[in-house]
């Protein structure tokens, strides 16, 4: 189904659940994609499609109601979000409305991509982006632009780990410092295990 604003369309999908046995399969939540579960059980981050575009929701497990983080609309595309370990903050990754940190803007909106020298493998740059577990302060991870990138947590929430086509890197939100890790380039889903 595409959608108005949306970088591509995006099929219907679904968040379901499942006992440890295979028992009890349920729908948690309709039209949703990309679940990360907060580290206390009680909060699942998502990503839907709406009518004035994609957005950022959380839904609470125990009451069932979903709160907006990132507003319809304000990205062309969002994946995998993913919560810090203290819970506390999101990281995600997104394709902006605006250019990336450090980039000009152009004067035709998609002079970039018609302009660049670098061939584009899958489409569009994504950023990364991180948000407040509440939608407050939302930041742009400086100088990282990736190829349809996913992000993970360190266990102890001190580092995040970009893991995308272009290659990954290692990023100090705090700090913003980031080391390139262009040996280690990948698509899909990724996580950080504790030592």
């Amino acid at each position: 189904v595409p959608m108005p604003g949306q970088a591509q369309p995006q099929f219907h999908s679904r968040v379901e659940q499942i006992a440890p046995d295979g028992s009890s399969l349920s729908v948690l939540l309709d039209d949703a994609r990309y679940p990360g579960p907060a580290p206390d059980g009680q909060h699942v981050a998502f990503v839907r499609s709406l009518p004035g575009g994609v957005g950022l929701f959380s839904h609470s497990l125990l009451d069932g109601t979903d709160s907006q983080l990132v507003a319809p609309g304000s990205f062309l595309a969002l994946a995998y979000p993913r919560f810090a370990p203290d819970g506390r903050r999101l990281a995600f990754a997104a394709i902006g409305l605006v250019p990336a940190i450090g980039r000009p803007a152009p004067s035709n909106p998609l002079g970039w991509l018609f302009n660049t020298r670098t061939a584009l493998a899958h489409g569009f740059p994504w950023e990364v982006w991180t948000v407040n577990a509440d939608g407050t302060d939302l930041r742009q991870v400086p100088d990282v632009v990736d190829d349809d990138p996913s992000v993970a947590w360190s266990p102890n929430g001190n580092l995040l780990l970009v893991y995308g086509g272009w290659g990954s890197y290692l990023v100090d939100p705090a700090s913003g410092t980031t080391t390139s890790l262009s040996y280690l380039a990948g698509y899909g889903s990724v996580g950080w295990l504790p030592d």
